[in-house]
């Protein structure tokens, strides 16, 4: 074939969706560092379609070469050694697991030729869909292409400005000739970017055109997600539950209570399962707890993306067919359709048993309106209490 395709299956050998999985931060970015994930897709892969240009932050979450105190503004935080956009989290430790979760969303999605999921992860755009190219099954039968600059995609795709990527991408695909397809992408590259301005400054141009379709999260979303996220951490707690925060949540406080505070939160997880079960059901929003066995499980999804709680439910059946805990998705009332037909995608609905018998929809309004009800008598109430205010997710019982 050629060096390209070879550098392409060598980034997959040395960065393998297993690893990424269990990817720390160091590994993820190290200023200086020439192994790290992010400074193959940008150094490393160059050749491969460029992603230079623009801040750091599309990675977001990044090693800081300049370790001078900087103040956090703008949606964006710093530590001594990192800077991150605050809505992956007010932490480094949060913020990175926040974004790990997007790009196993992103690798998901273009490996179950899911394009259009890609548009709606909370990532850098070109930063997303560059790693899609990297992580797509095979050079043999691509679904996308390596042009990561909107201008050309427009351009080569013969499409109107604003046309969203996955739609693009597709149109480039439906173009190709079966020959070798670094080739194809190179002549459309050769061909369209002729027509578009190459200096240093309409490149900024076309950074902050691009920047445009970053999705931007308004903060209630944030604050919305540990609003609920606490409430049923307390109402697990006064229900004579012990109870768990996603481990990257732990340091979060709603009303001026941090969620440790809560009497019965657990410190570590009961070890009943193998290490990579554990390693999912850590990162689960909520769980109920009686000795060893979970009563109950709750994902919250308020942000852009909801894919990250059903992939960490599919990997908890997928792992644990046999398992028998009530599992629930629990989100604004605004996003009710968007969950019903995400858990219902072909991707879910083949697992044995389908995510839809498996989990129920609560909504945020419900459970704002249910639970001053129980007030008084909370300590009597049993946990099928979130059965009784959820509703099915399977299309036959919508």
């Amino acid at each position: 074939m050629g060096k390209e395709h070879d550098l392409w299956a060598e980034f997959k050998k040395f960065w393998p969706v297993d690893r990424v999985k269990t990817m720390t931060l160091p590994e993820y970015t190290n200023s200086g560092g020439k192994d790290t994930f992010t400074y193959w897709l940008e150094s490393k892969l160059d050749k491969l379609g460029s992603i230079w240009g623009g801040s750091a932050f599309k990675f977001g979450i990044y090693s800081r070469n300049d370790k001078g105190p900087r103040e956090n503004g703008g949606g964006r935080m710093y530590s001594d050694n990192y800077g991150w956009m605050r809505k992956y989290g007010e932490t480094e430790k949060e913020a990175f697991e926040n974004v790990k979760l997007q790009i196993l969303e992103t690798i998901n999605a273009v490996q179950h030729n899911e394009l259009e999921r890609i548009d709606q992860i909370d990532l850098g755009v070109s930063y997303k869909w560059k790693i899609a190219f990297h992580y797509q099954n095979s050079l043999e039968q691509p679904v996308c292409v390596n042009i990561f600059r909107r201008r050309i995609l427009e351009a080569a795709s013969n499409c109107t400005p604003g046309t969203i990527r996955s739609a693009m991408q597709r149109n480039l695909i439906s173009e190709w000739d079966g020959s070798d397809f670094l080739q194809y992408a190179k002549k459309l590259w050769e061909v369209h970017s002729k027509h578009i301005p190459s200096t240093p400054e309409q490149i900024l141009d076309e950074v902050v055109y691009s920047e445009k379709e970053e999705p931007q999260e308004p903060v209630t979303a944030v604050n919305e997600h540990t609003e609920i996220q606490y409430l049923l951490l307390r109402l697990g707690n006064d229900m004579g539950f012990d109870v768990w925060a996603a481990r990257n949540d732990k340091n979060k406080q709603f009303n001026g209570e941090s969620f440790t505070d809560i009497p019965r939160t657990k410190k570590s997880l009961p070890l009943q399962f193998d290490s990579q079960t554990n390693k999912t059901i850590e990162h689960i929003d909520i769980l109920w707890l009686k000795g060893n066995s979970i009563m109950a499980a709750c994902e919250i999804e308020s942000t852009t993306s909801i894919y990250s709680g059903l992939l960490r439910m599919s990997d908890l059946i997928t792992m644990q067919p046999n398992l028998n805990i009530p599992l629930y998705l629990v989100a604004p009332d605004a996003r009710r359709d968007k969950v019903m037909g995400e858990i219902n995608r072909p991707t879910f609905s083949r697992l044995s048993p389908p995510l839809s018998e498996m989990c129920r929809f609560i909504s945020f309004s419900k459970i704002r309106e249910e639970l001053p009800k129980i007030k008084n008598i909370i300590k009597y109430i049993k946990p099928e209490y979130l059965s009784e205010i959820s509703e099915s997710c399977e299309i036959d019982n919508m």
